[in-house]
């Protein structure tokens, strides 16, 4: 139907376009595709695989003609296989189609292209101006686990999981289920999150362990956006120290192979300590004497 209005649009304006009504001799009326309009002689469209132009050419003459058909370009490059000439016998139609070139459309560039399209033959000519633009995909969105740790938060244990946006849009309402293998009594967690910027990081904390154990730690994460979803894992391992950190006992001293070396020291300190107090308790019996 919106091609049908389109065409008597176009129809209906080919006589403001011709010199004189006796002196039609063909008629040009564009086909629009679904992501094509037409303005006052000027069609816009966003580029897409294999897009083309389609125009319906009307002999309205007595003896056959031949349409000369040009390609200027007003800005950008020439994006329009377009043919030199199109010959149409006398009082027939014919449909033309001119397709764009896929390498005036490159991703990396988002300039408008611009070029007329003339038909010419005889006294009489058609121009029409197409506006073309790359249609840029949306940016593919790029989510991974930057950093997986173990806290302890008001004597509460929990993992730390940071997510980093590595793509250059917004990522918008973020649904995170998360879960601790090794923890067979430990439930799912569900985690939302209503955006991250482009190339910035968000955090949650999922629940841990009532205590934590030496030992490694594997979770799986889903990661879930409207247009895409993840299934990311992440592990981490805990020493004792750490361990004893985060269960709030304190440290362990450990003991290296260097350590040795503090028992020689150890002794000369405690001999010298030794060594003084019996000289301040002999100097101080001298001064009784």
């Amino acid at each position: 139907m919106k091609k049908l209005l389109t065409l008597l649009f176009l129809l209906a304006n080919f006589i403001a376009i011709k010199t004189t009504a006796d002196e039609v001799v063909f008629s040009v009326a564009p086909v629009l595709d679904a992501n094509q309009t037409l303005a006052e002689q000027t069609i816009s469209a966003k580029y897409q695989p294999q897009e083309k132009l389609s125009f319906d050419l009307k002999n309205h003459s007595d003896a056959p003609i031949s349409i000369d058909i040009k390609n200027n370009i007003i800005s950008g490059v020439s994006f329009l296989q377009a043919p030199s000439a199109i010959s149409i016998p006398a009082g027939e139609s014919q449909n033309v189609t001119i397709p764009f070139k896929p390498e005036a459309f490159k991703q990396e560039s988002n300039a408008e292209n611009i070029n007329t399209l003339v038909f010419s033959a005889q006294d009489n000519s058609y121009t029409y101006q197409v506006n073309a633009s790359p249609t840029t995909p949306p940016d593919t969105e790029k989510i991974s686990i930057e950093k997986t740790e173990a806290v302890s938060v008001n004597q509460k244990h929990y993992i730390r999981v940071v997510l980093k946006n590595n793509s250059n849009a917004w990522i918008n309402n973020i649904t995170v289920l998360s879960h601790l293998l090794n923890q067979s009594s430990q439930d799912s967690e569900t985690h939302h999150i209503n955006r991250i910027a482009p190339k910035c990081k968000a955090e949650f904390l999922l629940s841990g362990p009532p205590k934590f154990k030496v030992g490694f730690y594997l979770m799986t994460t889903s990661i879930n956006t409207v247009n895409q979803t993840w299934q990311l894992k992440s592990n981490l391992t805990l020493s004792k120290i750490q361990v004893t950190r985060l269960n709030g006992k304190g440290y362990t001293l450990v003991l290296g192979k260097n350590t040795l070396l503090l028992y020689p020291l150890l002794c000369l300190f405690i001999l010298l300590v030794v060594t003084s107090i019996i000289q301040i308790r002999l100097i101080y019996k001298d001064n009784h004497i």
